[in-house]
């Protein structure tokens, strides 16, 4: 490839990763660890599964959530964001 040709697609190529950057990253909702969590915490507390005080699982759900909160950074969504 010719120095003039490889210039002109890093160029093209700089401007399309300047517009991805713009772009939010986020998951789809169902793709979420905290909502999984949640939810199975959720339906084993009221079909009364867990062996725990529910005092005890309310705190124990607390801090599994903190915890996913720190591992988890990306946002999520509903529905696909408008580009």
């Amino acid at each position: 490839m010719n120095p003039w040709r490889a210039f002109q697609v890093w160029r093209k190529t700089k401007a399309v990763l300047k517009i991805a950057e713009d772009i939010p990253m986020t998951k789809n909702i169902f793709a979420s660890k905290t909502l999984w969590f949640n939810l199975l915490t959720a339906v084993a507390e009221l079909i009364g599964v867990l062996p725990l005080a529910p005092g005890t699982a309310i705190i124990a759900a607390a801090i599994v959530n903190c915890g996913l909160r720190i591992v988890t950074a990306q946002g999520v969504h509903l529905r696909q964001p408008l580009a």
